[in-house]
């Protein structure tokens, strides 16, 4: 019981102490002619990386020790996880026919994955070492709730 108590307090100290450091962002997504706005905080510290052109519109944010988080409207597969998502069985065929897929692992290094096609655009991250895994799922949670 002291030990589940303390937990929660040190997740709880961890959480405040990280949001101090977070940014607060953006995505806008059409869907069923509407566009939709997801809001989201990202750790500061990244470098971004996005571009928009013709159907596609991504953004990234890529940090020092190479761990990433991105969102697209790219068709397809997204680019950062290609080689990871490839190498998911069946993982191809499944993207084009859902609504939502959520598709992670571990990448040959040993690094975290994710990637969630949901309806017309994805998201997700790559390069995730597992002391920063529980930061980029709090991205994932937060979008998810819109």
């Amino acid at each position: 019981m002291k030990q589940t108590i303390l937990y929660y307090c040190l997740l709880l100290v961890s959480a405040c102490s990280v949001s101090g450091q977070m940014e607060k962002t953006s995505y806008k997504v059409e869907q069923k002619g509407k566009v939709k706005e997801y809001t989201f905080h990202i750790p500061k510290g990244y470098k971004f990386n996005g571009w928009t052109g013709g159907y596609e519109n991504e953004k990234q944010y890529w940090y020092s020790d190479s761990s990433v988080f991105y969102i697209t409207k790219a068709h397809g597969l997204p680019s950062i996880n290609y080689e990871n998502i490839r190498d998911v069985e069946g993982a191809n065929a499944n993207r084009m026919l859902l609504d939502t897929l959520t598709l992670e692992g571990k990448d040959k290094q040993g690094l975290y994955w994710k990637d969630i096609k949901q309806s017309n655009f994805s998201y997700g991250y790559s390069r995730v070492p597992t002391d920063k895994k529980e930061i980029f799922e709090a991205i994932i949670k937060e979008i998810a709730k819109h």
